[in-house]
């Protein structure tokens, strides 16, 4: 466990962070800007929000945009099955990852490797104090509401 933990401490000082602008909040837990001239998609790496079409999904979008302020750094993990980047967003050294997690607008996503306990013990922080999502005890995960949705 402790390697994995250096190998993330490793790999996230060795992708230097990049400032990003022009962002587009598509939902709770994707941003898109544009490089070059191209648009490119990122996933918040950890984290996985409501659907929109899900209760709390506009609630967790709007939360994202809130977030988001004028100089917002990237450090890209890596890529993800759909080839966007997987990526820690930060706002004055703030984790924005962390922050969803932690005032209740996102899940900690279990199948993230390297597996990030601090957002499971932000989910547990935000679930006992009954934040955002964790107001209706009725919600569902949304990686099972996107199966039942198929």
């Amino acid at each position: 466990m402790k390697i994995i933990l250096i190998l993330l401490v490793v790999l996230t000082t060795i992708i230097s962070a990049k400032e990003i602008k022009n962002i587009e909040v598509l939902d709770g837990d994707t941003i898109a800007y544009y490089e070059n001239d191209k648009r490119v998609r990122v996933r918040l790496y950890g984290i996985d929000a409501p659907e929109l079409s899900q209760k709390y999904g506009e609630e967790s979008k709007s939360k994202l945009k809130k977030l988001m302020r004028k100089k917002v750094e990237l450090v890209v993990i890596s890529l993800d099955l759909y080839k966007r980047e997987l990526g820690l967003l930060y706002v004055n050294k703030i984790c924005i990852n962390s922050s969803m997690v932690l005032e209740g607008y996102a899940w900690y996503y279990p199948d993230t490797r390297p597996v990030c306990n601090i957002y499971k013990k932000h989910e547990e922080y935000a679930r006992n104090k009954k934040l955002g999502i964790w107001k209706d005890p009725t919600n569902i995960e949304p990686w099972i509401y996107r199966k039942e949705q198929k």
